[in-house]
């Protein structure tokens, strides 16, 4: 597969930016750490799950580990426990510390109805991928180094309509992508800029005999295997009417797992250093 050489201010801040975790002191036995998803039961997901999970492991081995579903119908499938059910048992295992790492995009309103909750144990918020304007820079140069050479690059985020205030920062990522790559168009399911760029790009796509998605998802779950790349006559591949290539969603890359890890180690970091200061 051919890519385009991605231009060289991405490649350089790719290399400059690729985050070195600093390790502050974790107390054992004390501080639990909670991953925290939406949630899907395909097969790709709890792959990549599975991964996340490993890998926490070995980088934060002091620590009790969980992953908690904010989908009820997903915890119900899979026998999972909800997270006020987690946090009662983490305070009768002794845990007096608990990070909460938001496997998010952006600090939308699935975190902002978390931090609302009351549970049995104080929580403390890790940050989302993207929490200011370096983030969104580091995003758009790994979205540089992912497109193909010779096809149109379709750009796809999920949206919000019901919360369209949540929108504002996949449309700084839209700013910096098109703006610096005139082979990329940028489309969301819903909410601002919505699927209008997919229309768009179809004769061009048509004309090149392929189209390349990129999909800015934490995970393979629905959206990206059924909406976007299933079979069906409405997915976005089948309207397309070409053969569609596809970049892996994020957490599928380990550049992305290893900044959600450091993400996680800065918080840690942070509340060790409130409690000894």
């Amino acid at each position: 597969m051919q890519y385009n050489r991605a231009p060289i201010w991405a490649r350089l801040y790719c290399l400059v930016h690729y985050w070195n975790p600093c390790a502050g002191e974790i107390s054992p036995m004390t501080t639990s750490i909670i991953l925290r998803a939406f949630g899907s039961s395909l097969p790709q997901h709890r792959a990549v799950r599975a991964l996340i999970m490993e890998e926490y492991q070995r980088a934060f081995p002091q620590c009790a580990l969980r992953m908690v579903l904010a989908s009820r119908r997903v915890r119900e499938a899979e026998g999972l426990a909800d997270m006020n059910t987690v946090c009662q048992e983490l305070k009768s295992l002794g845990t007096e510390r608990v990070v909460v790492q938001h496997l998010l995009l952006l600090a939308g309103q699935m975190r902002a109805e978390a931090e609302g909750e009351t549970l049995a144990v104080p929580l403390q918020h890790a940050a989302p991928l993207l929490a200011d304007a370096a983030d969104i820079q580091w995003l758009a140069a790994q979205i540089h180094l992912q497109c193909r050479e010779g096809c149109p690059n379709l750009v796809v985020v999920h949206g919000n309509t019901t919360n369209p205030q949540y929108n504002h920062t996949h449309l700084q990522l839209q700013e910096i992508l098109v703006r610096s790559n005139a082979a990329i168009r940028f489309a969301s399911l819903e909410g601002e800029p919505g699927p209008g760029p997919m229309h768009a790009i179809r004769p061009a796509a048509q004309a090149a005999g392929c189209a390349h998605i990129i999909p800015v998802f934490l995970f393979p779950g629905g959206h990206v295997q059924e909406d976007l790349l299933g079979s069906q006559a409405d997915s976005w591949a089948s309207q397309l009417g070409v053969p569609c290539t596809a970049s892996p969603t994020l957490l599928e890359q380990e550049a992305v797992r290893a900044r959600f890890i450091a993400r996680t180690r800065q918080a840690l970091a942070a509340e060790a250093d409130v409690s000894g200061s």
